[in-house]
């Protein structure tokens, strides 16, 4: 199980429902906050994009409502579609990737 962390102020998120989230099917927890999804692309150096031709790779976060409620006029609403299952990667998942691509 992954321990949720606010990404602004470090404070540990408990689940407000019992509810840990599922990976197998794509289902975030429930806890007092909010999930983040960070996709890093052309332009950034932890672009996630290079190479990859099927899948996307997300970086997942959370952030606590007070957090939340500080900074949301940075944020903007969209709709998302599409999603199906999360493979989770190893942390060093960069470093195994640039190996590979060396030999």
């Amino acid at each position: 199980m992954w321990l949720w962390i606010c990404l602004v102020c470090e404070r540990k998120m408990t689940s407000a429902v019992d509810y840990e989230g599922n990976d197998e099917r794509a289902c975030l927890p429930n806890f007092e906050g909010g999930t983040i999804d960070i996709n890093f692309g052309f332009g950034s150096r932890f672009d996630d994009l290079n190479g990859i031709q099927q899948n996307r790779i997300q970086h997942q976060a959370c952030i606590c409502d007070d957090c939340y409620e500080a900074k949301m006029h940075l944020t903007r609403p969209v709709i998302t579609t599409h999603t199906r299952k999360w493979d989770i990667l190893d942390s060093d998942y960069r470093d195994q990737k640039r190996r590979r691509n060396r030999s």
